[in-house]
């Protein structure tokens, strides 16, 4: 009978890691066959090591010259966010949020690339991400001043002892869309102040969003506010209360 188990439990051990090695295979030739049809592609690199919160930003110029050095040509690049959703237990560095180079390059070299850790956009895109970038010409021109990003924040409407309340982060968002504000980042946080924890009261729980500085005020008529004003109140963005 323990054999028999033993053995049950041993085949469905293989069946899972070969599922998974199928799937990996899968989307393996799906990259590779999307490869194959492009002659420009885009690829993307953490610009700090958000495991170490004392590593230095490694911004795209001097990514630049890397990817030069080893026979790599740089058609373009850019600064942007990877569109993905975090909570705040993922931002460990408050200094290192998700931020990335962007870098448009030929496909040939995108072996090179690989080698020295950039991955492919197409590949952030299938886990639920983008490159969004953010030109540093768009950036720093004066008359463009106004496309510099910003936090801004609104209440979730989470209130205690209902965990199933509260409204997504998702569907916030769309009030921004909907009034044409474009939103680069998201992610999910606690505003870091004292709260009563009674039933149906509401919790410190908020939606974070970074979006153009020029879309602050059409935001500011949904009811978000900038993150800077919760500081100046003793909170932030990234704060988890106890």
């Amino acid at each position: 009978m323990k054999i028999g188990l033993i053995f049950l439990i041993f085949s469905f051990s293989v069946f899972v890691e070969a599922s998974g090695d199928t799937k990996s295979d899968n989307q393996q030739r799906k990259i590779e066959q999307w490869l194959s049809t492009q002659s420009e592609i885009q690829v993307y690199q953490y610009d700090s090591d958000r495991t170490d919160c004392s590593s230095s930003v490694i911004e795209p110029w001097d990514m630049q010259e890397v990817l030069s050095k080893k026979g790599i040509e740089v058609l373009s690049f850019s600064k942007g966010f990877d569109g993905l959703v975090y909570s705040v237990e993922d931002w460990s560095c408050k200094s290192h949020p998700p931020i990335i180079n962007i870098f448009s390059i030929s496909v040939i070299d995108y072996e090179k690339a690989k080698k020295l850790g950039l991955r492919l956009c197409k590949e952030l895109e299938e886990e639920g991400g983008y490159c969004h970038s953010v030109s540093y010409s768009e950036l720093l021109h004066p008359e463009n001043k106004n496309k510099v990003v910003v936090h801004v924040y609104k209440y979730s409407e989470k209130v205690h002892c209902e965990p199933n309340s509260g409204i997504d982060i998702n569907v916030m968002e769309q009030e921004l869309t909907d009034s044409k504000i474009m939103v680069y980042q998201k992610y999910k946080a606690v505003d870091g102040l004292l709260h009563s924890i009674s039933c149906g009261e509401r919790t410190g729980d908020i939606n974070v969003y970074v979006i153009e500085k020029i879309g602050l005020k059409d935001s500011a008529l949904k009811g978000y506010r900038e993150c800077a004003w919760l500081e100046a109140k003793g909170g932030d963005c990234y704060s988890v209360s106890d």
